[in-house]
């Protein structure tokens, strides 16, 4: 049996004001240290969303006082018994402009200083780079970001911490990744040789450094040994035989093998700076070997196919999404107990709110209107040409029979990486969970979930589990 219990009282953790509150409804990143479990917020992410894609923000996804102050909360962890009270112990400066705390990371450097790490971005596209080493006074700390930029996927490789950034909404060819070990030297570009694209994601396999960049036309795993050498190997290039797995939105090993699930950001907002809007798609999961073998787990018939450089795209025991469109992001892959947990982005969320609001206000038609026009004046109809649209369709069809019933994130389990098992089909009984953004087994030995919620704010929870599940 799977158990899962909810662990804030108040959604978006702040209960002196709930205004607040739901503007934090990312918890975008968690970390431990001393004790302390430590989230980091993201703010009116929508509402932001809409504003930089020149849309106006609909009524359910705007705050009575919008503020893009982003914050840090942290809990107190006691072993086995109950946990305390959320503590917030960082705001953002107003002036910043900060909206998000993209991620957070507890790092031993070569001082023996352990310290926690966190990376922000601004709306005035400046990055920042956060440290703490008591979890409540934080000071920013030199790091070499290009403009527009921010810090994304920080892991620690071989005694050394590497920080990669990119831009929030457009994608550039170059590759921008950081290491840190030693606070007088400082962060140090590092030497990404023939890696193109920004990097998404990264984490460790096989005693190497692996990192997942999204360049237009598919995403692209590369590996290295030794990252600051300059010499590194592609894994996987262009989506894995889809075009349309743009970003390696996770990655995680289990069972030998290193799994990538992929997404497209906001569905259907395109890496691609030449097209910027495309169809969208299910996630599709895949896993590569340490031999550098790679099959599809999850995902069926490309919906724009394309040609790896190595390896042959299979088709998996499950379609794309788990047989669900408005599964766009493979959001977050955990090991925890012996199993491997996948959580989703649920789209249709988003969708229903949009509409919902739109026809609550009369302004659906023109809104709507607007919108498509837009879309397509910025889609590529060249590419169009490719797509793979009797499939799509079909697979859109199938996704729209199991509407509404399946709002709210999807949480799968698996004992062997192949097959897997529902845990939650509707947000841990709440269908406005639309996505689980972050997963971290802590020194309790608890696995615990952050939820991203648009309209409530984040949550967060725990989860334990008694044995594995049969199929």
């Amino acid at each position: 049996m799977i158990y899962y219990k909810k662990i804030t009282r108040v959604n978006g953790f702040d209960s002196s004001d709930r205004d607040n509150a739901r503007q934090n409804n990312y918890a975008w990143s968690m970390a431990e240290l001393d004790g302390y479990l430590y989230i980091g917020t993201g703010r009116n992410v929508v509402y932001r969303g809409m504003l930089s894609l020149e849309m106006e923000p609909t009524r359910s996804f705007t705050p009575e006082h919008p503020s893009q102050a982003s914050e840090i909360w942290r809990l107190p962890i006691r072993g086995c018994g109950h946990p305390g009270e959320w503590e917030r112990v960082y705001q953002m400066p107003a002036e910043n402009g900060t909206c998000l705390f993209r991620c957070m990371a507890s790092f031993r450097d070569s001082a023996g200083e352990n310290r926690l790490h966190g990376g922000s971005y601004s709306k005035d596209g400046q990055g920042y780079l956060l440290n703490s080493k008591d979890g409540l006074n934080w000071e920013s700390v030199p790091f070499p970001l290009e403009p527009g930029y921010y810090v994304r996927p920080i892991m620690e490789h071989k005694g050394k911490l590497y920080a990669a950034s990119c831009q929030p909404l457009t994608v550039g060819k170059t590759t921008y990744l950081h290491v840190y070990d030693d606070p007088v030297k400082g962060w140090r570009r590092v030497d990404t040789g023939p890696v193109t694209g920004e990097i998404f994601s990264m984490t460790v396999f096989n005693g190497q450094l692996y990192i997942g960049t999204m360049p237009a036309g598919g995403f692209a795993i590369w590996k290295s040994s030794d990252p600051e050498s300059g010499r590194w190997e592609c894994v996987v290039d262009k989506g894995a035989g889809d075009a349309l797995n743009e970003i390696p939105m996770a990655m995680e090993e289990f069972g030998g093998w290193l799994y990538v699930g992929s997404g497209i950001n906001g569905a259907i907002y395109s890496t691609d700076p030449d097209s910027r809007w495309v169809l969208p798609k299910g996630f599709d999961l895949i896993r590569i070997s340490p031999d550098d073998d790679w099959e599809v787990i999850v995902g069926g018939t490309p919906i724009l196919p394309t040609t790896p450089s190595r390896g042959t795209r299979n088709e998996g025991l499950y379609s794309a999404g788990f047989g669900n469109m408005f599964n766009p992001y493979c959001w977050t892959l955990k090991k925890y107990g012996g199993h491997l947990f996948v959580g989703s982005w649920d789209s249709a969320v988003l969708y229903k709110f949009v509409l919902e609001d739109l026809a609550e206000s009369g302004a659906s038609n023109d809104y709507i209107t607007k919108l498509i026009k837009k879309i397509l004046r910025e889609m590529d109809p060249a590419k169009l040409a490719d797509y793979n649209y009797g499939h799509w369709l079909k697979e859109f069809l199938h996704s729209l029979r199991n509407y509404p019933e399946s709002l709210g994130f999807d949480c799968l389990i698996s004992c062997d990486g192949k097959h897997f098992r529902q845990v939650s089909m509707d947000g841990f009984r709440n269908d406005e969970n639309y996505g689980i953004r972050n997963m971290l087994e802590v020194s309790d030995g608890r696995l615990y979930v952050g939820t991203a919620n648009p309209t409530q704010g984040c949550e967060i929870w725990t989860l334990s589990i008694d044995h594995c599940p049969s199929y």
